[in-house]
């Protein structure tokens, strides 16, 4: 088999019950596959080992060499999990609004600085609760279609005011970026608002004054206009 299967397109499963095998087979078993259906996962085996090498004058000392690798392997990977972390975790303190991460029950998962201070919040107050519990149910009922549409796996963009229960209304513009994993489950979505109250109200107060020069011009009748230059 070690020499068919690599020349042949195709594919074999074992197949073995752990009630009928006694553990040290199992785990001979273990070291001579390459990948391990663990339940409905299919993982890399870490364990394994090349018929070459399991086959091969010294197969304790080829195992052990292998052990030592996949236990650097996994630091490595633990430190660049770390590194991850961290540089997400600047990024997201970083950003021109407020930044948040709410899984696809509606509760949230992460929230930066500026959102807790946003919302006048601890994390302990944030994290975990579901949206509708921070952001109160006049906001939530505005937003509620938006937020199914992320948690459908669409990009959503929007602009509102919203009446939050914590810190009064404001207006925002919102992005929201759903979280898909590679079997296309979506897992939540990451949201970022930033706030255009003071935009809104210099439109508003544009918005006026047009409509009072309009008001005045169309009552003046006829009039002579000068301009200082």
């Amino acid at each position: 088999l070690n020499t068919f299967f690599p020349r042949h397109k195709c594919v074999a499963i074992c197949q073995y019950d752990r009630r009928r095998f006694p553990p040290q087979i199992l785990r001979d078993v273990l070291t001579s596959h390459p990948i391990v259906i663990l339940g409905t996962d299919v993982v890399d085996n870490m364990y394994y080992l090349p018929p070459k090498e399991l086959l091969g004058p010294d197969p304790v000392g080829m195992q052990l060499a292998n052990w030592l690798e996949n236990l650097a392997r996994k630091k490595r990977t633990e430190r660049a999990l770390h590194r991850s972390t961290w540089e997400f975790k600047v990024a997201a303190e970083n950003m021109p609004g407020i930044f948040s991460y709410i899984d696809a029950d509606g509760r949230y998962r992460f929230v930066n600085q500026r959102y807790r201070e946003w919302f006048h919040l601890t994390d302990e107050e944030i994290i975990g609760h579901h949206f509708r519990e921070v952001l109160g149910e006049a906001a939530y009922k505005k937003i509620e279609q938006h937020i199914e549409a992320a948690l459908s796996g669409h990009h959503v963009t929007y602009e509102d005011v919203l009446p939050y229960q914590h810190g009064g209304p404001r207006g925002v513009i919102a992005h929201y970026v759903p979280d898909i994993d590679d079997e296309g489950t979506v897992k939540g979505f990451f949201a970022l608002v930033t706030d255009i109250t003071d935009r809104i109200r210099a439109e508003e107060t544009l918005r006026e004054g047009q409509r009072r020069y309009r008001l005045l011009a169309d009552n003046v009748g006829d009039a002579v206009w000068t301009v200082d230059l």
